[in-house]
């Protein structure tokens, strides 16, 4: 059985914020690993990600749950 295809949506300004982050400010892989790994866990539930999930993709897991609970009490998600 196959793995299912990993699928982010970004809108662009947060787009060109993120490769600026990977070229200027990333300190190892293992980083950018993390960050994909937000990305496409807020994806996931949220669609679309826009700025105000910046902070989120690169904090830890409290900023992610955090922005996790704003989605809910805002009703995006369940």
């Amino acid at each position: 059985m196959r793995n299912p295809k990993d699928i982010v949506k970004l809108d662009v300004p947060l787009l060109l914020r993120i490769l600026e982050f990977a070229r200027e400010d990333a300190s190892s892989d293992e980083e950018l690993h993390k960050i994909a790994s937000n990305i496409v866990e807020l994806s996931s539930v949220a669609g679309v990600l826009g700025m105000i999930d910046y902070e989120a993709i690169l904090g830890g897991e409290e900023q992610l749950a955090e922005r996790k609970q704003m989605m809910i009490r805002a009703g995006i998600i369940k």
